[in-house]
């Protein structure tokens, strides 16, 4: 169990951070507009699907104890990062129709502006209430489940495990 929780720590705890970024950031977007939002957002995604690069979680193979909370947890990490893709990109192209809009102060832009605008809210807004809530509850399972495992073996959970924090 110790081995396959050292494999779990770097990708868990930084999966865990980026989608809190993102859970935080999204909400503050749209409540404030500020377009420095719209680029740490397309950030956060972007590096959050570099976590399987830098630390794999789709190859680290569970104990039987934990496969099926294992697996939830894998599968909900694969949903976040495919559908951080398009949040990226719906970021992105909201931050570009609003600085084409300032730059060019067309009435057109301008109007393309407002609706690229109006879908990254929905589109985001979306995006945190089904796929980052998702992995938010999937880690929440799993890191019960690792804690009753240990429990159940007599041993305490690694510090990291008991803090990880709800997105």
């Amino acid at each position: 169990m110790s081995a396959y929780l050292a494999q779990m720590y770097w990708p868990v705890r930084l999966s865990s951070l980026r989608a809190h970024t993102l859970a935080q950031n999204i909400p503050d977007w749209i409540k404030a507009g500020d377009t420095p939002y719209l680029g740490e957002i397309a950030q956060s995604c972007r590096r959050f699907r570099e976590i399987e690069a830098e630390r794999p979680l789709l190859q680290v193979a569970s104990p039987a104890r934990l496969r099926a909370q294992h697996a939830a947890l894998v599968n909900a990490y694969i949903h976040m990062r495919q559908d951080c893709r398009g949040a990226r990109a719906t970021a992105l192209a909201a931050r570009r129709a609003i600085y084409r809009a300032a730059s060019t102060g067309r009435a057109v832009d301008r109007a393309g502006a407002n609706k690229a605008v109006k879908e990254a809210r929905q589109s985001l807004a979306a995006f945190v209430r089904t796929t980052v809530s998702s992995l938010d509850a999937r880690l929440s399972a799993w890191r019960s489940a690792v804690l009753r495992v240990e429990r159940a073996a007599g041993a305490a959970a690694p510090a990291w495990v008991q803090r990880l924090p709800a997105i």
